[in-house]
């Protein structure tokens, strides 16, 4: 019984903490999304934001940062591009 009790506490600490990482992660992902890159928007007259563009220093950068700004772009319901260095070249 004391065996199944700590074999329980240990799976819910184990299941704690693989939470906690993921989240971590995904926090550092979302943060380096928006503050690793330069940021240029355009707006209408009346100031809605029809676009925004994300220019980073490293293409490898402007890899992984595409789905976050393809989620940005379903979110917001814009256009948002993501670019890099080599960006636009074969």
């Amino acid at each position: 019984m004391k065996y199944a009790r700590r074999v329980r506490d240990y799976s819910a600490a184990i299941a704690l903490a693989v939470v906690l990482l993921l989240a971590l992660l995904l926090g550092t992902y979302v943060a380096g999304y928006f503050w690793m890159g330069e940021y240029d928007f355009g707006e209408t007259d009346e100031g809605v934001v029809e676009y925004v563009s994300r220019d980073y220093p490293q293409q490898w950068l402007a890899d992984i940062y595409t789905t976050a700004g393809k989620v940005e772009s379903w979110l917001r319901r814009i256009e948002v591009t993501i670019s890099g260095p080599d960006s636009g070249r074969l």
